[in-house]
């Protein structure tokens, strides 16, 4: 994972929203609605949409049935 896919924010690791979508096989856009509906964490940080990665990977596999290494 690139550097700038990733940011530390009070001890919680984000991922853009890019790299969730190559990891998720969801879209961009598909992550945007799940944060603004509250499904889980996410934040604009220079422009760009990131995602709680434990958040997302939970729901991913819980949801959506993907298996994430």
């Amino acid at each position: 994972m690139a550097e700038n896919d990733i940011v530390v924010i009070n001890g919680k690791r984000y991922i853009s929203a890019k790299k969730a979508c190559e990891v998720t096989g969801y879209s961009k856009d598909y992550i945007g609605q799940l944060c603004r509906a509250g499904k889980f964490p996410g934040k604009v940080f220079k422009h760009k949409r990131f995602v709680e990665e434990a958040a997302l990977f939970e729901h991913a596999q819980k949801v959506g049935g993907i298996e994430i290494q």
